[in-house]
């Protein structure tokens, strides 16, 4: 037996083992998404799109765990496993079952973190939480070298790297999650909602009139900011007695706007910062003509949103996305879900 062969494997080897696993699926996971997404998006309307998206990414946990549970089942191994030379047995050395397999997949995911691995520094077997759960250990078939945490530590740097181009590709071209943390569009969208947009149509996307938006806020491009689309380049808008007027044509309240006292002013509002100056103020505003490549967006929440009448217009570079498919909410004020949200999709 060599020198530096020792039966059960480390902490470093099996890092190295797991994120080549890792890897192996993120290629899987951007190979699917070029494949169905833009399908999906030609073929069928935005809102089957954002749903298909939702359940993909929902369904994508349960593919992926597949994979780990047959492949390190019955003397199969995962790629990663493959490489380094590791197999995961039972206690008796011999290739663990699938419903062993299932098991330790599932205690898996208790690994907050990978703070189970920690599991390894008390255990003789060096085996982690997840080991211990299921009754398992992971055997190494390779001597132990010198350049194994050297390579751990270049693995789980390119993880790290690849991982944020990953999620940056998937943001600006497929879809992105939103949070909402203002009230500004009550009670259409509300605090603590979790929304999913279309990015795949973000170059084609022209607002129109009564569109939900995303955008970069004018002031500080670092900041998303969300309205309703009221008025485009080239057209007139005034606000009279909290009415709205388009081309001197009242804008339909849809239902969708709220209003409160209009003598109370939010905390921190201030009538001399309307847009531009002169303009008026919060409640009669304009005439103002919207510049071309322009837009003019104001919140649901009319008395309490922080909107086009006091930071300006927003350009058409700056538009993220139309809004789209609530995917969780949360009533940060009872602390509960709010069920009846999820799959909603704002118009």
């Amino acid at each position: 037996m060599a020198k530096n062969y020792q039966k059960y494997a480390g902490f470093w080897i099996r890092v190295s083992s797991n994120i080549i696993d890792g890897l192996l699926t993120l290629v899987v996971l951007i190979f699917l998404l070029n494949i169905f997404f833009p399908l999906i998006h030609s073929n069928f309307s935005i809102k089957i799109y954002l749903f298909f998206s939702l359940f993909f990414l929902l369904l994508l946990p349960f593919l992926f765990g597949i994979y780990y549970i047959w492949g390190n089942a019955e003397g199969r191994h995962t790629l990663g496993k493959r490489i380094f030379g590791l197999e995961v047995v039972d206690k008796n050395e011999m290739p663990i079952t699938l419903k062993v397999s299932f098991l330790r997949t599932l205690y898996t995911t208790l690994d907050l973190f990978a703070l189970g691995y920690l599991f390894m520094i008390f255990s003789k077997n060096k085996q982690t939480f997840h080991d211990v759960l299921s009754r398992s250990y992971v055997l190494r078939k390779k001597d132990k070298t010198k350049k194994e945490i050297i390579v751990g530590i270049l693995l789980l740097v390119l993880a790290v790297y690849i991982q944020e181009l990953s999620s940056d590709y998937i943001r600006t071209n497929y879809i992105e999650a939103f949070h909402i943390p203002t009230g500004s569009m009550e009670p259409t969208i509300l605090v603590g909602d979790y929304i999913f947009v279309d990015k795949y149509a973000k170059e084609d996307y022209i607002p129109e009139s009564g569109d939900i938006i995303f955008f970069k806020y004018p002031l500080d491009r670092q900041i998303t900011y969300v309205d309703r689309c009221i008025a485009s380049g080239g057209q007139i808008i005034e606000i009279k007695d909290r009415k709205i007027y388009v081309d001197h044509v009242i804008f339909p309240d849809l239902g969708f706007t709220k209003h409160i006292d209009p003598q109370i002013l939010p905390k921190g509002f201030q009538e001399s910062i309307i847009f531009p100056s002169g303009a008026g103020n919060r409640d009669n505003y304009g005439p103002v003509k919207v510049p071309e490549g322009h837009y003019f967006v104001l919140g649901d929440n009319r008395e309490n949103a922080l909107d086009s009448r006091y930071w300006g217009f927003v350009p058409q570079e700056n538009i993220v996305a139309k809004a789209g498919l609530v995917y969780f909410s949360w009533n940060r004020i009872n602390g509960s879900v709010r069920w009846n949200r999820t799959g909603k999709v704002i118009q």
